[in-house]
Parts: C-alpha cells; structure tokens; sequence
C-alpha cells in the first residue's frame, strides 16, 4: 500500500492533555491494579503469536503522508462466524480530574528486521530491564460477524521507537539514526470463542471492554498491512527496549 501526499494546509488534532508526573504515574498503576484479575496477563506469556494471522477478518489501511506526521485511516472487517474484540484502544487515566478514558492515540512502535519499522496496536511487550506489578493490557471494542470499524490515528515524525507504558522518552543523544524503507502496521484482536473469554464493560468509554482468555496473550490474533514508504528517518532507542 502506497501514501498519499496531503496537502500543504493539512493540520493535526493534538490528543489530550495528560499530566505526566510521578504522581499521576502512581495514581495510573493504582487505579490499573484495582482492574479485575481477568485484566491481566501472567507475565511468562509471550508474543510468539505475533505473526499469527488471521484470514476471516480483514484490515484495510490508508495512509497519508505529511512533512511532520504520517496519518493513518484504517478498517477492520470481521467476515467469520463469531464476535471478536478489537484491542487497539489503551486504557488512561487522568490524574487532574480522576477519571479513567480511552486513549486512542497511543501505540507501541520498534525497529524490526534492520530497515522496517513495526507499529502496533495491541499488547505491547513487558519491559526487558524492570518487573512490573501490572501488565498493560488494551481494551476491547466488540465486532460482530458482518461488521466494520473504522479509525484515524497519527504518528509523529521522525518515527522514533516508544512504549510509553513503560519507557519514558530518552533524551535526543540517546537516539541512534538510521534510515527504514518498511512500515508494517499491526493491530490486535480477541476471538469471543477462545477458551476462558470473559468480556466485561469498561468505564473509560462506552462500548469498550476489559477482555482476557485462559491464555490472553498467547490467544491473540494479529492483522497486519505493510506500507510502502519512501526511506525515512528512523531513532532506535539504545537502551534495553523491548523489540518485536
């Protein structure tokens, strides 16, 4: 799939405001360590079912390209026989006024393969160099047999590698250039009929949902769309971040 160009005049939608300190970091883990134990994962899963690819639901991706950002529209299809769950909604919490919300803007992005960039949207990896109490887990949007989602995401340049769950920013000597000539986007779902589903309403939007199975991570599926796109510049992180 190639990008289009926008036009000049084109402009982005800032996502909101979070406050960012220690304090609401803490406030976060606590409201996530309060979830039901169905919204988490044991951290010995892993992400071997990355590659693991489904063929009754389908992901159409259209991006545009622009001096400062890369704006991705894409849909999902489910033509099978049973509901799945989208996992491409992250669940924030605002410590200024309290209350949980759905974060549609964040994604988890790595360099993989030398000269491709992958970005998810879906489970991000457990940090290599620490242990954490809760695992990050995206909430879930319900799709059933026959029905499409659309959505609109925007991903700044120069692609730069994050996982906000769990890595801060690095300062910008801390960032290796390099160049990439592959963006493979990819996102993440829930089949209702894995063994041990449960499905429960979330209270950061409406029509999302905390999702797990007997083994969550290992039961994901994923959607992938390669995207053609002229070589860029690339910041890997050179600290141990965890990679794809």
């Amino acid at each position: 799939m190639t990008f289009s160009q926008s036009p000049p005049s084109y402009t982005t939608r800032a996502p909101p405001t979070v406050c960012c300190s220690v304090l609401s970091a803490l406030v976060l883990l606590h409201f996530i360590s309060t979830l039901p134990a169905q919204s988490t994962v044991p951290t010995k899963q892993t992400h071997l079912n990355m590659d693991k690819t489904a063929t009754d639901i389908t992901l159409t991706c259209h991006p545009e390209l622009s001096s400062n950002v890369i704006r991705i529209r894409y849909s999902v299809s489910n033509t099978g026989k049973s509901d799945i769950y989208l996992l491409d909604i992250f669940p924030g919490y605002d410590a200024e006024t309290r209350k949980p919300f759905a974060d549609f803007h964040s994604y988890y992005l790595c360099l993989r393969d030398g000269a491709t960039a992958y970005l998810l949207k879906g489970i991000p990896p457990l940090p290599a160099n620490k242990t954490v109490m809760v695992r990050i887990m995206p909430l879930g949007t319900k799709l059933e047999p026959g029905q499409q989602i659309d959505r609109t995401f925007e991903v700044s340049l120069p692609l730069c590698e994050q996982s906000p769950w769990y890595y801060p920013k690095l300062p910008p000597e801390a960032y290796k250039p390099i160049e990439i000539h592959r963006l493979v986007f990819a996102v993440q779902f829930l089949r209702s009929s894995i063994e041990g589903f449960v499905a429960t309403p979330a209270p950061h939007d409406s029509g999302l949902f905390r999702v797990a199975g007997k083994y969550t991570v290992g039961q994901t599926e994923t959607l992938l769309s390669e995207l053609k796109i002229p070589p860029m510049k690339f910041l890997t992180r050179t600290d141990r971040f965890s990679r794809l």
